[in-house]
């Protein structure tokens, strides 16, 4: 009988890379990554031999090196700890995202805030356990917000903006409330993991994909992220990746152990914001806008090489139902370019390290267009991601 090699049955390990063009072996043990069945496409540069030689024939196309590119796909799973990395994380640090661990503040109680508004708390940065909140403007954003006494109900939110005035720490938040908040309201930011962009970070990985009794090693692998947010769908990870193909061996396809790691998250049990508004968010895509490039260079051996991240630009797309009041006002917005603030909490109610939110303080929308969603309309929003202070288009928050 013939046999045959079933397309499940993979495994994709990669490692932080510590030195350029230098291969490091991943380990099966802590460097396997929970993705979905995928095939490389090796992309061989060919050249077109034209010598003639008396006949009509040309000559033969020459096979140089290759510039591979692959497609990760794999639903979001926390670190199943708290403050811990998601194992997916490093491919997201390939694609130039700061990696930071953010702990709880403040590390006993809560803050009490010296005044408000109905979208900020400003806290003392120079008494009490105010002195813990950093002195950097932005350091915050992405993060968690919790709230308590005012509102009476407690909520949970998203860090937009964190400015600095003097000894004041300016907390501003996702959500509008009904009423200013202030001296009564508790403050509390859950300890987790913060993924921001970095233009000074340049990231790459060695990676080793088994399939069929055989094994592509591949080095200096980067990535360009994108994010597929459904209500009430797996949140789903791309990560569109290149690199420098290094060798291909027969070996067995290792078996990996997901065990520790948190379970595949769910667009539930949270909720989103746009406009300062809680909305019936139906479905959000990110694109960080990052372009593969390879580079000549005829010291390497393929002849070219995966060049660092030369820019981003973050686009995408957001769809809520058309009875939202975040957009009662999208048409004069958009011709004023008034940009909106965007977020959205996922399974706020799970366990410790498994829970995600995203946060965009900038968001331009382009366009909008009505679409029927089962009978209902909604409203899709063509949008970019802008930056504020720099490097903060987008942030991811894993806690």
């Amino acid at each position: 009988m013939s046999e045959y090699n079933p397309t499940q049955q993979q495994a994709f390990l990669a490692k932080v890379q510590s030195v350029a063009g230098t291969f490091q072996s991943p380990s099966t043990s802590t460097d396997g990554m929970p993705i979905e069945a995928f095939y490389p496409k090796m992309n061989p540069k060919t050249t077109q031999n034209n010598e003639v030689r008396g006949t009509k024939g040309t000559g033969a196309t020459i096979v140089g090196g290759f510039q591979p590119d692959f497609s990760l796909t794999a639903p979001f799973r926390g670190g199943g700890a708290a403050a811990t990395a998601p194992r997916a994380a490093r491919l997201s640090r390939a694609a130039g995202f700061l990696e930071t661990t953010a702990a709880i503040l403040p590390a006993s109680g809560t803050f009490v805030c010296t005044a408000g508004t109905v979208n900020s708390v400003t806290i003392d940065g120079t008494t009490g356990s105010g002195t813990q909140l950093p002195s950097t403007a932005g350091a915050l954003v992405g993060r968690t917000v919790v709230l308590g006494v005012n509102p009476a109900a407690g909520a949970t939110c998203l860090c937009t903006s964190y400015t600095i005035s003097g000894a004041s720490r300016i907390i501003g938040l996702s959500q509008d409330f009904a009423s200013t908040l202030g001296v009564t309201t508790t403050v509390q930011l859950p300890a987790g993991m913060l993924y921001t962009p970095l233009s000074s970070q340049d990231v790459f990985l060695s990676a080793e994909h088994y399939m069929g009794g055989r094994v592509k090693r591949f080095s200096d692998v980067r990535a360009n992220l994108k994010i597929a947010i459904k209500g009430g769908d797996l949140v789903k990870f791309t990560w569109d990746c290149f690199g420098t193909f290094v060798s291909d061996a027969d070996v067995a396809v290792p078996v990996l152990d997901f065990s520790s790691l948190g379970p595949p998250g769910i667009a539930l049990d949270g909720q989103a914001f746009l406009n300062g508004k809680i909305v019936a968010l139906t479905s959000a895509d990110i694109d960080c806008g990052i372009a593969k490039s390879f580079h000549e260079n005829p010291n390497v051996k393929p002849g070219f090489e995966s060049t660092p991240i030369q820019k981003r630009n973050v686009k995408g797309s957001i769809v809520c139902n058309m009875r939202s009041k975040a957009t009662a006002d999208v048409l004069a917005d958009l011709a004023a370019n008034t940009e909106y603030r965007f977020g959205l909490i996922a399974q706020q109610n799970g366990a410790v390290g498994t829970r995600f939110a995203l946060t965009a303080p900038g968001v331009l929308l382009l366009d909008e267009t009505i679409q029927d969603n089962q009978g209902t309309a909604d409203e899709n929003f063509p949008v970019q991601f802008t930056e504020n202070l720099g490097d903060d288009e987008i942030a991811y928050f894993v806690y």
